[in-house]
């Protein structure tokens, strides 16, 4: 067993990937800078023995962040939206799912203390959940280097393909004050993948 390098869970030593937070298992030999998984004791490219990895940001931190981005959430737009999901009963719906992370996140983050990464991440969260909720999309789940964002529920619009486009335009252009920031200070570039894809789900709530 080892532990997800970003939040700490218990892990198969067979996953590349963390099932609870996304977040690839992979660190920077502390001797050469080369990537090396996990679970590997030792560099693959020199051979260094690898120190014990311990999460990027601490159970505490993922907290505090997750409720500073809990209250962002216009009142206006959580009452719209509340409304709406008490409709929603199981029905088909199309809906626009809007996926983004930021690109090496984890060779990022361990040049970085643990405090820097916890303000990195909380303020490039807060500038994208803003624009995802003036957009009037919902915000489905963080995943420790990303989120993950729907529109077309629990609000529909009739171009709710378009408000998410817009969003992640506006999302590449809300951040670009922090990567100047981080480029900056610490000599690193910030940067972000957005994937998105229109089809029909099955909306409800389980259980």
């Amino acid at each position: 067993m080892s532990a997800c390098v970003n939040c700490g869970r218990p892990l198969d030593n067979t996953q590349r990937t963390c099932p609870f937070c996304g977040t690839t298992q992979q660190r920077v030999c502390h001797a050469c800078g080369q990537l090396v998984p996990v679970n590997n004791r030792f560099c693959g490219a020199c051979g260094a023995r690898q120190k014990k990895t311990s999460p990027l940001i601490t159970p505490h931190q993922q907290e505090q962040l997750l409720d500073s981005l809990r209250s962002l959430i216009p009142p206006a737009l959580s009452k719209k939206m509340s409304a709406a999901s008490v409709s929603i009963l199981g029905e088909r719906r199309e809906v626009t799912v809007l996926f983004l992370d930021i690109v090496n996140f984890t060779a990022t983050a361990h040049a970085l203390d643990s405090e820097d990464v916890y303000l990195l991440t909380n303020d490039a969260m807060r500038l994208l959940a803003e624009v995802i909720y003036e957009y009037e999309g919902a915000i489905d789940k963080y995943t420790g280097d990303g989120l993950m964002a729907l529109f077309g529920v629990p609000l529909a619009h009739e171009n709710d393909p378009e408000r998410a486009v817009r969003a992640a335009l506006d999302m590449h252009r809300a951040l670009e004050p922090l990567q100047h920031r981080i480029q900056s200070t610490h000599d690193l570039r910030l940067q972000t993948r957005i994937g998105i894809n229109t089809g029909q789900v099955i909306a409800g709530n389980v259980g």
